[in-house]
Formats: structure tokens, C-alpha cells, sequence
């Protein structure tokens, strides 16, 4: 039993630890979340979320490897990926969740401690498909200041609409 002081004061002396030791204690979740109106039924927008070569024509920084064709896509499979952000990263793929065309959830893992898991839920809506996409970061790799600056502005920062003077080139 931990009592109260004892918990304060690993919370206190957490920083002096070597890097290695806080490393686990320490890891914040990264967190991204997205939702948008699409102008199509849910069984339109499906392919374009589930099929892991589709998912690679339109986020770029996935290069798949591997990966099943979409009507072989099932809860427990697996596949090989290539992440790619500066440097390509090997990762697997594991689908936790396929339920089409409502709602897929697909966890890459680099190691132990690094992980990434995407959610995205279709709901029918008047006007099409509303999509949200949550992403979930945790990678041990990435040092804490960068951690830091990527939690703060994936809570706080907005995306620059298409046309705003700074995503002209």
C-alpha cells in the first residue's frame, strides 16, 4: 500500500529519475480528434476508412504493406505497415474493431511502449455521413518536450481551412 506522502513524493522526484525509469510512468496520451459532414452514405465513405490501400492514397504518411484486400478485413487480423514521419517506422497492424459501415478501430504497434490507435465512427446523418476520427498516440520514443508541444497543440490548435493565406504556398 502506497500511502499518501510516499505517492506525493514519487510525483515530486518523477523529473530526477533517469530517463529510462520515467520513461513508462510518464507516457501522455497524444490525442487527435476530427469530425466532418460527407455528402455521401455511410457505405460510400467505408472503403475510403477500412481499406488500408484507400486509407494509403489519402494520408500519406501511411505506406501499407501487406495489407488484406477489404472484404477479408476482420476483428483480430493483422498486418504489416510503414508509418512514415521524417523516418519509416515498421509497425503491426491488429483490427480491434470492424463493424461495416459503422465503426473500425485498427492499433499499429512499434514496441511494447509505442503504440497508435485510430477510431473512426459513421453515422448517418440528413445530409450524408458524419464521420469522426479520433487518433491516440503513445510512443516512448518521442522525447517529453515534444510530447508536450504535440499534446498542446493537438488539444488546442485548429486546422487552417483550405484557402487561408497560411496554407498558401
Amino acid at each position: 500500500r502506497v500511502d499518501e506522502g510516499e505517492a506525493l513524493l514519487r510525483q515530486l522526484a518523477l523529473p530526477l529519475l533517469t530517463r529510462a525509469a520515467w520513461r513508462r510512468p510518464i507516457m501522455p496520451l497524444m490525442r487527435q480528434k476530427e469530425t466532418g459532414v460527407i455528402a455521401v452514405p455511410p457505405e460510400a465513405v467505408w472503403p475510403w476508412i477500412a481499406d488500408p490501400e484507400r486509407v494509403a492514397q489519402w494520408n500519406s504518411k501511411l505506406e501499407v504493406s501487406g495489407a488484406p484486400p477489404l472484404e477479408d478485413l476482420r476483428e483480430g487480423m493483422s498486418y504489416g505497415a510503414r508509418y512514415r514521419l521524417g523516418r519509416a517506422t515498421e509497425v503491426q497492424a491488429m483490427v480491434e474493431v470492424c463493424e461495416p459501415p459503422r465503426r473500425l478501430v485498427v492499433r499499429y504497434r512499434v514496441g511494447p511502449d509505442s503504440w497508435a490507435l485510430e477510431r473512426a465512427t459513421l453515422e448517418a446523418t440528413g445530409d450524408g455521413t458524419r464521420l469522426t476520427r479520433i487518433v491516440e498516440i503513445r510512443d516512448s520514443r518521442i522525447p517529453w518536450p515534444a510530447r508536450l508541444l504535440a499534446g498542446l497543440l493537438m488539444r488546442f490548435g485548429k486546422p487552417l481551412a483550405e484557402g487561408h493565406p497560411r496554407t498558401e504556398k
